[in-house]
């Protein structure tokens, strides 16, 4: 018999249960679906976060005071110097609140020079950047200056923000509006407002900084740096090399990735076993049919392959089913607000990330790969056993 003949009473067989085989499919597309949306999420988060690093470079290392301590003028003078390092970008990150914002903001105090080496490039919708002088001035983040969810625009150039810092008011001169940057590493330049470094300090009486970014030479010598920084500060200050960050982010979305698909494994068991329950049953049911077909010239061999090919099918099509969904729900969960990601030791304030989900054709063909072997596998002892059958027994069932 050929095989296209198989595969078309295979499907006509499928069609007569047609609520069975609806049930086996949403069954085994479950498994898929949550591989491919937890997967994307997972893929999402590292392809988002390795991005945001990739910015500042390989060569860069965190420097954060631990509570109640911070770096002075002298500190960055002497980094400086250091051996193998390049550059040194002293700043000064404080948490605040702004009238028609939930949650708080950060102002951060950075030099203009050093801004924009911490951006890549400042990139100004309007105005633009302030100078290095003591005065109440501001480039403010894209979010900060649009409601983002109706597009209206709140703040603009040559406006006064007001903002709490603590218990008090300030009010700051908006001289430049920036760009969107989306994830940033250190900080999140749509939800900060930048103002000279040296008009923060003389705000809130503070001499020192609570972050540095230091640059070394190239990516070989982080190490030799890092441990110079470690013996310099020791339990002063935490040291953090990005390099490092993005080695162990990338080991833990792999290990994350596949704790969950291991997890989404077990609903591919599940519809397994009811594989093999539907296809025990569907054997039973076409005894006589089956001893028909024995005794009309049909080999064990074609039996064999007419079971087959309905777990192929199942297969198949809940497969494609469990992608569309899968994809579906990745951006349907996307949708959710999330939390701003913490990248120990690092505190929160300084590294916060949101992310988009990736699909990734690699996971999407694990899980099709998966899908196809567990319903498969189900079916070897159904169909082995149809194809066993012996002709005049299989006649007499009733």
């Amino acid at each position: 018999m050929r095989y296209i003949d198989l595969l078309k009473l295979s499907w006509r067989q499928l069609k007569e249960r047609r609520l069975r085989t609806i049930l086996t499919i949403l069954a085994i597309s479950v498994g898929v679906i949550a591989i491919v949306s937890l997967s994307s999420h997972v893929e999402g988060m590292r392809n988002t976060l390795m991005k945001s690093l990739e910015k500042l470079g390989p060569s860069t290392i965190i420097v954060v005071p631990r509570r109640g301590w911070g770096f002075t003028e002298a500190d960055v003078v002497r980094l400086k110097s250091a051996p193998n390092v390049a550059d040194v970008i002293p700043a000064l990150n404080i948490p605040i609140k702004v009238p028609g914002f939930e949650e708080s903001l950060h102002i951060v105090g950075i030099s203009i020079s050093d801004l924009a080496k911490l951006l890549g490039e400042i990139r100004l919708t309007d105005g633009s950047p302030y100078m290095d002088v003591p005065a109440p001035q501001a480039i403010i983040g894209y979010e900060v200056a649009f409601d983002t969810s109706t597009g209206e625009q709140i703040y603009r150039v040559g406006q006064p923000i007001i903002l709490r810092l603590g218990p008090r008011p300030i009010m700051l001169l908006v001289v430049g509006i920036l760009d969107s940057y989306g994830t940033s590493a250190i900080i999140k330049p749509d939800e900060s407002i930048f103002v000279p470094v040296n008009y923060i300090k003389m705000v809130t009486r503070r001499s020192t900084y609570n972050i540095l970014i230091i640059k070394a030479r190239s990516s070989d010598v982080v190490d030799n740096v890092g441990s110079f920084l470690v013996r310099a500060y020791g339990g002063r200050a935490r040291v953090v090399a990005i390099k490092h960050i993005a080695r162990t982010i990338s080991n833990v979305a792999s290990q994350v990735n596949m704790l969950l698909i291991s997890i989404a494994s077990i609903s591919l068991i599940t519809a397994a076993m009811g594989t093999f329950n539907i296809m025990m049953v569907s054997v039973l049911e076409r005894i006589r049919e089956i001893g028909i077909l024995k005794a009309l010239g049909m080999r064990n061999r074609s039996i064999l392959l007419l079971y087959l090919n309905q777990a192929l099918l199942l297969a198949t099509i809940g497969s494609a089913v469990g992608v569309v969904l899968g994809i579906a729900f990745s951006y349907i969960l996307s949708l959710t607000p999330l939390m701003g990601l913490r990248i120990a030791p690092v505190p929160r304030r300084f590294i916060e990330v949101t992310y988009e989900p990736r699909i990734s054709p690699q996971y999407i063909a694990l899980a099709v790969v998966l899908a196809h072997i567990v319903t498969i596998v189900a079916s070897i002892y159904p169909s082995w056993r149809a194809s066993k059958l012996e002709p005049v027994i299989a006649l007499r069932h009733e």
